[in-house]
């Protein structure tokens, strides 16, 4: 980023990608400031939560993490909306994954939407 001052020159900020580095997130956006210019959220499991089936257990061994609901996970989704907030961010907030509700996509998606509203209106600086 400092290689060029250009007002272009941004990031797209992954929630997911950044927490299986093992970075702070609200650290990232504070760091990076109003060079965040699109942010893809997402919430992830390391570990199953309940029971699994050998689908579950190939994911995990594939990819070492599992997309869950939003809010069930690991992932500071408070701390990212609130550093967000601390930041001015105005860009889109895009839902990058979010599992599906069996049988029934766009559940899946409204849920996801909804958590995002609803983390949005409750974070307050």
């Amino acid at each position: 980023m400092d290689a060029t001052d250009s007002p272009a020159h941004g990031l797209t900020f992954c929630q997911g990608k950044s927490q299986m580095a093992g970075d702070s997130l609200p650290e990232v956006i504070r760091h990076f400031g109003d060079k965040v210019f699109m942010v893809h959220v997402r919430d992830i499991a390391t570990k199953a939560q309940g029971p699994t089936t050998p689908e579950i257990e190939q994911r995990l061994a594939d990819l070492g993490y599992l997309e869950v609901p939003f809010g069930s996970g690991e992932v500071d989704m408070v701390g990212t909306i609130r550093a967000l907030k601390e930041i001015d961010y105005q860009g889109q907030i895009y839902p990058e994954h979010f599992p599906s509700i069996a049988g029934d996509h766009a559940a899946g998606l409204a849920w996801t939407l909804g958590y995002i509203r609803a983390l949005d209106q409750a974070v307050v600086l």
